[in-house]
């Protein structure tokens, strides 16, 4: 955990884009070393590509390529200041530089289950980390810091409190826990000098249990922003947010976002991985809708949800194009099921449905992405081929997202 009193980076300067809005809601409705170092990529400078999009849509690839060619058996050093060399020399870029770090972690680092599970948790070095293969978050964040400070950046350890294994979100009526500390993360700062957020540990694999950690390469732990990183990370220092507005969050509104009577509606699954879709954007909020809201805005309910980002293309950055989306209903007293094709201007898919269409209290709402249609890969699918056969032909589907329909 990070113990530092020292006064924290300063924010980013600048402005960030913000998004168009959607349209108004309708009122009425491992490796031999001389081959690697030969096959190490040569310096270069960033391409102009990479330079003009986020985050998200910045092409990583050759930074997670080297990455993969430092297996942690076959390296013959555990130095810190060796193997921070030779992942990062041959990218002039902070970002590659924490990038191909990051990578390298989930690679070569496993979660150590069976010390957190056993309450056995001990002090790490860096160097113990890279011999052991195996860490806690402690230790992943230790490890991230040392080597990227290692090859010149700036990086820092934050401790605080993470909504991961065990989290529950509080339930309605249920008292606010005091603030506690359980996990740690990083700050590292990258082109622009922009200070980003890093969970290296969630970002490496997935905790199922007691001797249960499977690996899993998720990249939106390096990607995501610091306002999204935010929901789930609260620092013990109110200074290491590092949010673009320059706020602090209470420990009250951290633990309230997902729960009480925010308790968030259920998402299935990385839907930015398979779709592109960012998963805060995905609306209504809340995982009750009310059939009748006497202080709702009007009688229609918007669904919505947005991509990650404007330069996003699902069939270049993601599996392929895009899917069609549906929203999955029941009808007035929940007697006439139905699916209705989202509109979709480019960057926003969007459904109004009167309240009393969506079902019956104790159904659900759903929205589905169609993956097979009348035999075929459905990908690029449209609203009107949809249409033409709706009813007509075979089709399957997988789920993105529900709601519970209450009184």
């Amino acid at each position: 955990m990070n113990k530092s009193t020292e006064t924290p980076p300063p924010l980013p300067s600048g402005e960030r884009p913000t998004s168009a809005s959607p349209p108004p809601i309708p009122t009425a409705s491992r490796p031999d070393l001389a081959a690697l170092q030969a096959s190490k990529p040569k310096p270069s400078t960033p391409s102009k590509s990479n330079a003009d999009v986020c985050l998200r849509c910045r092409d990583f690839s050759a930074a997670d390529a080297h990455a993969a060619r430092f297996p942690r058996e076959s390296i013959p050093s555990q130095d810190v200041n060796w193997l921070a060399h030779q992942l990062t020399s041959p990218f002039p870029s902070a970002t590659d530089k924490a990038r191909v770090i990051f990578t390298w972690l989930h690679h070569n680092i496993a979660y150590n289950v069976d010390a957190f599970f056993s309450n056995n948790v001990k002090g790490s070095t860096p160097s113990g980390t890279i011999a052991s293969g195996l860490a806690v978050c402690e230790g992943y964040a230790g490890l991230f810091a040392a080597l990227a400070m290692a090859a010149g950046l700036e990086a820092i350890v934050i401790g605080g409190h993470g909504k991961g294994y065990g989290h529950h979100p509080l339930a309605p009526g249920a008292p606010l826990p005091p603030p506690s500390s359980n996990h740690a993360w990083n700050v590292v700062r990258i082109d622009n000098g922009e200070w980003k957020l890093i969970e290296s540990t969630w970002g490496a694999g997935n905790v199922g249990g007691p001797g249960q950690y499977q690996k899993a390469f998720k990249p939106e732990h390096f990607t995501m922003t610091n306002e999204d990183f935010g929901l789930t990370h609260w620092p013990s220092d109110s200074n290491r947010f590092y949010r673009a507005d320059g706020r602090s969050i209470s420990w009250e509104e951290y633990m309230l976002e997902d729960g009480g009577e925010n308790e968030k509606r259920m998402v299935y699954g990385d839907v930015t991985s398979s779709h592109g879709i960012s998963t805060n954007s995905i609306q209504p909020k809340n995982k009750k809708i009310k059939l009748n809201d006497p202080a709702a805005a009007g009688p229609s309910v918007r669904f919505q949800m947005e991509k990650v980002c404007r330069h996003w293309d699902n069939a270049k950055n993601g599996p392929g194009p895009d899917c069609l989306f549906l929203l999955q209903v029941h009808g007035r007293d929940g007697r006439n099921d139905d699916m209705i094709p989202f509109e979709h201007d480019g960057y926003f898919w969007w459904v109004d449905i009167s309240r009393l269409e969506l079902g019956a209290p104790g159904q659900q709402a759903r929205i589905i992405a169609i993956t097979q249609f009348d035999g075929r890969d459905a990908r690029g699918l449209t609203k009107q081929q949809f249409l033409a056969k709706k009813g007509s032909v075979g089709m399957s589907w997988g789920y993105l997202a529900d709601w519970d329909l209450v009184h």
